[in-house]
């Protein structure tokens, strides 16, 4: 049974701006912001007081099967 969702990811071509955007103009928090070892950057924002986190996802070097401005995936609980 589910019970929650707790994040759930949208693909944008620039992180910062997008970054940028959801805190300053939607009063998100920033709740992970990091550079993994292979480059990629795990960006995670939320509403104050809610449960689930929106990542904010740059597609790898030519992924193609991705629609940027789109949720792209969720994972519940």
């Amino acid at each position: 049974m589910i019970k929650k969702i707790v994040l759930a990811g949208i693909w944008v071509t620039d992180q910062d701006i997008a970054r940028e955007f959801y805190i300053e103009k939607l009063g998100f928090e920033v709740q992970m912001d990091t550079v993994m070892k292979n480059g990629y950057r795990w960006l995670e924002v939320v509403p104050p007081g809610a449960d689930t986190a929106l990542t904010i996802a740059k597609p790898y070097l030519g992924q193609k099967d991705v629609s940027v401005g789109v949720f792209s995936y969720s994972t519940w609980l």
